[in-house]
């Protein structure tokens, strides 16, 4: 049984926080809702993905005044039981790359 006090716990979570990150995406298919989507990114393994992904995902304007957002992308591939594909803000169908970097 492991207790923590309110100080170690607030510790505990600035240090969490410093690693990883949470995202959450809200899925509908048409006007109807079927959930949420969390996903938990690594900022200490791969910090620069993890910011473009966070960046996008909030939406981010470019030099241009251009916003990439994931708001109303679509997932392009899906496999039933096993997983979803999408993220393509420029094409659409999985072949369409961007990010906050530049192409």
């Amino acid at each position: 049984h492991l207790t923590l006090f309110p100080k170690t716990l607030k510790m505990l979570t600035t240090q969490f926080r410093r690693y990883f990150s949470k995202v959450f995406f809200d899925i509908k298919i048409g006007d109807t809702s079927q959930g949420r989507i969390v996903m938990e990114l690594f900022k200490d393994t791969c910090p620069k993905t993890t910011a473009n992904f966070l960046n996008i995902a909030k939406g981010y304007k470019v030099s241009s005044g251009k916003e990439l957002s994931y708001k109303n992308s679509i997932f392009h591939r899906i496999i039933p039981g096993f997983m979803c594909q999408g993220g393509d803000i420029i094409n659409h169908d999985g072949t369409g790359s961007i990010s906050i970097y530049g192409t």
